[in-house]
């Protein structure tokens, strides 16, 4: 999947899909120039597009940062321990962007243990929760 270069007009389908967001949010028909301008407006602010997506399901994700953010309001790398909180809601926003599903999987039931150790959930909770997002 590709990332945008700043030089770059983005793929159709992925301007198409932008196109459609706008829609959504911001007018009934956007056209092409307004893409273009949206497109235009993200990299001046250093942000970047991309048609990659997360194998894990944003539901999910959100379920988790939900329950860590009772304890914390920050997101931040901390490997040592790493069991920590702020630690694990960054994996969690980190695991969004992820497309190799080895690698999301693992974080994914790393961040699940440690809930489950910690008497947020169980596994049989999270077994119903997530079985129709992985069938």
């Amino acid at each position: 999947m590709k990332e945008e270069n700043a030089g770059e007009r983005l793929p159709y389908d992925l301007r198409l899909r932008i196109g459609k967001a706008l829609d959504e949010v911001i007018c009934e028909d956007s056209t092409p120039e307004q893409v273009d301008q949206f497109v235009a407006v993200f990299r001046d602010f250093g942000l970047t597009i991309s048609d990659r997506r997360s194998v894990i399901h944003h539901d999910i994700i959100k379920r988790y940062d939900d329950m860590l953010s009772a304890f914390t309001h920050s997101v931040e790398c901390r490997p040592q321990p790493g069991t920590e909180p702020c630690h694990l809601r960054w994996m969690l926003q980190e695991m969004s962007g992820f497309p190799d599903a080895g690698k999301a999987g693992r974080w994914l039931g790393f961040v699940q243990g440690l809930l489950i150790e910690r008497g947020l959930t169980t596994v049989q909770v999270e077994r119903d929760f997530t079985r129709p997002y992985f069938i």
